[in-house]
């Protein structure tokens, strides 16, 4: 377990926006190529090929449900019930964490920048007193 949170955490620093287009890409793939899966196998009746089931997958996991292929078994449904459900809550749960980890990232990188930049006005600050000490010794 220790193993796959380190791999979680470094995926995690090395996410980009292209990275976590992908991610979001492949939740959404895997649940809908899963699902029409094992729609295939649980209601072949209705879904007849696998290209089928793809189609019924893909408009149920992304909620769109146009009804022109609808499973007929209680297998199938239940099938569509869960994968409507992830649709509607799994598929944006992960969006949403991507999203807060490359958030993280950049206020990480502009946190930083902005310590750097503090560091050097309060440096700015210290020889401004020091010149203006030297000009009041140097004035009188």
């Amino acid at each position: 377990m220790a193993r796959d949170g380190h791999r979680l955490v470094q995926y995690a620093e090395r996410l980009t926006v292209l990275r976590a287009v992908f991610s979001i890409a492949a939740v959404a793939i895997v649940l809908t190529v899963g699902a029409a899966a094992l729609a295939r196998v649980v209601d072949p009746a209705t879904f007849r090929t696998f290209g089928d089931a793809c189609w019924w997958a893909l408009q149920t996991v992304s909620t769109v449900g146009y009804g022109d292929i609808v499973p007929e078994s209680a297998g199938g449904r239940w099938i569509g019930a869960a994968l409507m459900l992830l649709g509607v809550a799994f598929v944006p749960a992960i969006t949403s964490i991507v999203v807060a980890v490359l958030v993280s990232q950049l206020q990480r990188r502009t946190g930083g920048q902005a310590d750097h930049e503090m560091a050097l006005a309060e440096r700015l600050e210290r020889l401004e007193r020091r010149l203006d000490a030297r000009e009041d010794e140097g004035g009188h």
